[in-house]
């Protein structure tokens, strides 16, 4: 890194970080976020005869339609990723959650843009052609409390119903058709948890996206792949990944297998020992849940006390926040 000896790792952010106009703030910021911008503007016209940034930037919402806001997402940070590769230099380690791993993936070599834009369009799209009526809950409790509480449930209904992400400490999500998710908040709610429903199209991360998964396999047997060339730590199975990655399956076990982003930050922050993080994505989502992650460490386990650094808001002028974050980083 420029200036300085610091070990940094970056974070990528998933879905629920974007917002309309997320493009428009950093296109004229850099040269490399322009170029990168264009090339997916190219590809979605020349593939889909619509404009992918048009509708990034609409303020009409059309950023949060599930086959838009996969692709605007991987296109926006793999365009803070070129930014940040001109102006400090390569991470020392790289974690994403759900569809935040695309991007970096585009980070450490495991594809090529294009290819990995033709991927995540296609999840996108397969997605927001399924069936409504599946739901997601967060759940104020650790996984092993779920497991407890609702394991029959989990058992006799896995087609229905499947825990998703395991984001903090006590941070969980649940994920399933709605009636069985519904159940499952009764049941916590009388056991003295508290939930909330989240906001979403589908049951992201559950058994009911395999209706989608063959034509998905299809798309992902046509990517080339490589082994990463930076440490990459899969929050698939919450350790570092090598050529397991580079394989069409690990990205369609990744369509509806669980987000394991807490257990995998603690396996990359004992490895690593980075002295900073430095989430890349439009909205700073993973900085507040890597905080609790590492704050739940004893201080005579944790080996370093990094700082956590966002990219971008929505609520601050884009320049302004790349420009902080980076003096932040280089101990301005």
């Amino acid at each position: 890194m420029t200036g300085t000896t610091r070990k940094c790792c970056w974070m990528f952010t998933g879905q629920g970080s974007q917002w309309p106009g997320m493009a428009a703030s950093i296109v004229n910021i850099s040269s490399h976020i322009e170029q990168r911008l264009a090339a997916a503007e190219q590809y979605f016209q020349d593939r889909r005869g619509v404009s992918l940034i048009d509708a990034i930037d609409s303020p009409d919402g059309d950023v949060n339609q599930t086959g838009i806001t996969q692709p605007a997402l991987y296109v926006v940070e793999c365009a803070l990723v070129d930014h940040w590769r001109s102006t400090l230099c390569s991470p020392a380690a790289v974690i994403g959650h759900s569809v935040g791993e695309y991007a970096a993936a585009y980070a450490t070599g495991v594809f090529g843009f294009q290819d990995g834009l033709m991927l995540i369009e296609a999840r996108g799209r397969l997605m927001q052609a399924l069936p409504s009526g599946g739901r997601m809950l967060a759940v104020k409790a650790s996984a092993q409390d779920l497991r407890d509480i609702l394991g029959p449930t989990l058992d006799e209904h896995a087609t229905e119903l499947a825990i998703a992400a395991v984001n903090a400490p006590k941070q969980t999500v649940l994920s399933g058709a709605g009636a069985r998710v519904a159940q499952a908040a009764q049941t916590l709610k009388a056991k003295g948890y508290r939930s909330r429903e989240l906001t979403v199209s589908h049951a992201f991360h559950s058994p009911l996206m395999a209706p989608m998964l063959t034509e998905f396999s299809s798309v992902a047997n046509r990517v080339r792949y490589a082994a990463p060339n930076i440490p990459f730590y899969s929050s698939l199975s919450a350790k570092q990944v090598g050529d397991e990655i580079a394989d069409p399956a690990y990205w369609v076990d990744h369509v509806s297998k669980a987000v394991l982003f807490c257990d995998t930050l603690r396996c990359l922050n004992d490895v690593v020992v980075p002295d900073s993080y430095l989430e890349i994505g439009p909205n700073p989502i993973l900085s507040g849940l890597a905080k609790r992650c590492l704050a739940s460490d004893t201080d005579d386990d944790r080996k370093n006390n990094p700082r956590i650094v966002a990219s971008m808001s929505q609520k601050e002028d884009a320049a302004v926040s790349l420009e902080s974050a980076r003096g932040e980083l280089v101990g301005k």
